[in-house]
């Protein structure tokens, strides 16, 4: 008898890792359905009803509806009976997990998607992320760095956790030319301009796009056609990095609010750089296995699953935490030396593609559903 799976997820709109779950997960093995917590009629569940995956939405605005959500989502896992629910992302975690538990709902999985955030910058939160952990019946930890968080800052018992890095499906990271112009125009980068530093990541402080935008600056001196790209550009720093901006020379930069077409993004740099301030603030760091896939020559600081593959001058060039002279100085070596740019392409793409395949992914977490409770409520 297939193993009645509910997947719950707060505030997604676009997930590929979800999708190629999805679509690599033995579907004659699983009953699976969709519980989002959000709006409707999103890229993503388009992509649901594509894939004939039932879905519920459940609206939620804020506070106010947290009453009223945990009641929706209580009302239809009562009315499904899942075997196993599967939970991504905060809000999801602090509503879907307590009432899966009232639910009667015996395997509740919930995967960690940062690590030490709370403790860092909202201390409040990590009275909720215990709260989350205590209703788990799993916890799945994407990269070493979360799992150390929840035994060492959270004390959850090591027996509790399973590890689980995302999976990723490679054919997708290739080069369409249409597509590359197509998001060119789109956001209106200067053809012609060399070289396109880029940054994928959300204004926020702990990113270190700070130090990026001082390394541009100083790269301009060498380069002074050079064009940053800053994509997912919003969030809480937005005025402190916005400041650094406006004192770059007009035209020198391009910020993108969203772009879904991720590979053709990537495809138009010639450097790509993710630098965060520190070596837990990532809790896996999507974004160093998909420049890698793209064969982009890289900058990066070692934070989250960085932390377990990338070596400097193999595979990447590495730089110190908080160091804006040292990515302007990887940056030229990097458009400079042409045998380091070809290894580290190379290399890197090799790196990514043996690590992180979906068969993989998908292999353990047949095995963490398969290992859930067999009797059924």
């Amino acid at each position: 008898m297939k193993k009645k799976l509910v997947y719950i997820l707060s505030f997604v709109e676009k997930s590929l890792p979800v999708e190629w779950v999805i679509e690599n997960l033995d579907r004659t093995k699983y009953d699976l359905s969709f519980i989002m917590m959000g709006r409707d009629n999103t890229p993503f569940t388009q992509f649901l009803q594509q894939q004939n995956v039932p879905y519920d939405v459940v609206p939620y605005d804020g506070k106010g509806d947290l009453l009223p959500t945990f009641y929706k989502i209580f009302r239809i896992l009562r009315r499904t009976r899942p075997h196993v629910v599967h939970v991504h992302l905060f809000y999801a975690g602090i509503i879907a997990l307590p009432a899966a538990w009232l639910a009667g709902v015996r395997s509740r999985i919930y995967t960690r998607h940062y690590s030490s955030y709370h403790h860092d910058y909202f201390k409040k939160g990590v009275v909720l992320d215990r709260v989350i952990n205590f209703f788990s019946t799993r916890l799945v930890a994407i990269s070493q760095v979360v799992e150390n968080v929840l035994v060492t800052r959270e004390h959850v018992a090591p027996k509790k956790i399973t590890r689980i890095p995302h999976g990723f499906d490679f054919s997708y990271f290739v080069r369409r030319s249409e597509e590359i112009e197509a998001v060119r125009i789109k956001h209106g980068i200067p053809a012609g301009k060399h070289p396109v530093i880029g940054v994928i990541s959300r204004y926020t402080h702990l990113k270190g796009i700070q130090y990026t935008i001082e390394a541009f600056a100083a790269l301009r001196q060498h380069y002074p056609q050079a064009h940053l790209v800053l994509s997912n550009a919003n969030g809480n720093y937005k005025a402190v990095l916005s400041a650094k901006l406006n004192a770059l020379p007009p035209g020198s930069f391009t910020e993108i609010l969203f772009e879904e077409d991720v590979r053709a993004l990537y495809a138009l740099f010639d450097v790509f750089v993710h630098v965060p301030i520190a070596p837990d603030c990532e809790a896996f760091g999507q974004t160093y296995v998909e420049a890698l896939a793209m064969r982009v020559p890289s900058v990066f600081t070692l934070s989250g699953i960085a932390r377990e593959f990338v070596e400097d001058g193999v595979n990447a060039r590495v730089v110190p935490y908080h160091d804006a002279a040292a990515i302007a100085h990887a940056i030229q070596e990097l458009l400079q030396n042409v045998t380091l740019r070809e290894r580290v392409t190379t290399q890197g793409y090799e790196a990514v593609t043996q690590r992180f395949g979906m068969p993989v992914m998908i292999e353990r977490l047949d095995a963490a559903y398969q290992a859930s409770s067999k009797t059924r409520i």
